[in-house]
């Protein structure tokens, strides 16, 4: 006598294996919870420091600090290279340096600008002169800048 058998379990399941059982629950595995998780914070913080930098930043002008980082005897004469720091919160634009040597009694100046200073930035130039800077008085000054 035969006897009939129950239809077999893969069809119970929707073809599914039986390994894969967050498939058939729908569920997600934690490594996913957990990269989203870790990727929605990552999100938040993001837009928290980009709202406190826009509402936080300052209405302050460009502040400027002068360094003189080294001369070099050339054969033209001098090069005095010279650092401009923006210390202050907004930005300048074609920033004129002017240098003025007093060296034995005779005064010499030399020039130069910058193009774009960002606030918290740093660019260098270099003033030319015929004497050397380090045997006077080298005064830099900023003559003048633009808003961009």
């Amino acid at each position: 006598m035969a006897t009939k058998r129950a239809p077999a379990r893969k069809a119970a399941q929707g073809g599914k294996k039986q390994g894969d059982a967050n498939a058939v629950s729908g569920g997600r595995h934690p490594v996913e919870w957990a990269v989203g998780a870790l990727s929605g914070v990552l999100v938040l913080v993001l837009l928290a420091y980009l709202a406190w930098s826009a509402f936080a930043a300052g209405d302050a002008p460009p502040r400027f600090r002068t360094t003189v980082e080294r001369v070099a005897a050339v054969d033209d004469g001098f090069h005095a290279l010279v650092a401009v720091a923006n210390t202050g919160d907004g930005t300048a634009a074609d920033v004129a340096v002017a240098g003025m040597l007093s060296a034995g009694g005779d005064e010499e100046t030399g020039g130069f600008r910058i193009d774009y200073l960002p606030a918290g930035s740093t660019r260098r130039g270099t003033l030319v002169f015929k004497r050397d800077p380090r045997q006077g008085e080298l005064r830099i000054a900023i003559t003048g800048y633009s808003e961009p």
